[in-house]
């Protein structure tokens, strides 16, 4: 290995760890409510430099968490497996309840790893129980109310008949033939 190329390693692992330094306080000031520009300058850094530190420690948060969440789920899948390995017998020799029990961690072993389908959700009245209204009816119902709000209202007897709405702040226009209204 040449002089050189041990000089520009050298360098390159002084840029990293000045860089990874600099990674943690820029993460730290921004925690702190710190802007890209500030925190650039108490780091001598670009405003640039600041925000590709941000998005690195977030990639690394991100890529943290994914590897804590499939190691909680190679644990819940271990912890299922071992109970599923006393149930079989039991639920072979026709235990209801102990079949009942391997179904459900089957089912969540299922959940955890994705393989079940989307369910359907069904139209449920306030109670929980499946509509009474076919499609339809619902259609029928929409299209009542639609041409109730649409149709204008029969004037009623009294000082409303006049057209001018009470809450208007400009007065009735004058009737006909009554150049007082």
């Amino acid at each position: 290995m040449s002089l050189q190329v041990t000089l520009r390693s050298a360098k390159n692992r002084e840029v990293m760890a000045h860089a990874a330094e600099n990674r943690a306080k820029a993460w730290e000031f921004r925690k702190m409510g710190a802007s890209y520009e500030a925190i650039g300058k108490k780091l001598g850094v670009s405003h640039e430099a600041v925000r590709r530190y941000i998005q690195q420690s977030l990639d690394r948060l991100k890529a943290d968490e994914l590897k804590d969440a499939a190691e909680w789920r190679r644990l819940e899948l271990a912890r299922l497996d071992d109970l599923l390995i006393a149930l079989p017998p039991r639920a072979l020799r026709g235990e209801l309840a102990v079949v009942d029990r391997v179904l459900r961690i089957q089912e969540r072993r299922a959940r955890l790893l994705g393989l079940d389908a989307p369910s359907k959700v069904a139209l449920t009245d306030p109670s929980g129980e499946k509509a009474a209204l076919s499609d339809a009816e619902v259609e029928a119902e929409i299209l009542r109310l639609v041409g109730e709000v649409r149709a204008p209202e029969a004037p009623s007897k009294g000082p409303e008949t006049t057209g001018c709405a009470p809450q208007e702040e400009r007065p009735c226009p004058p009737k006909e033939g009554n150049p007082n209204g």
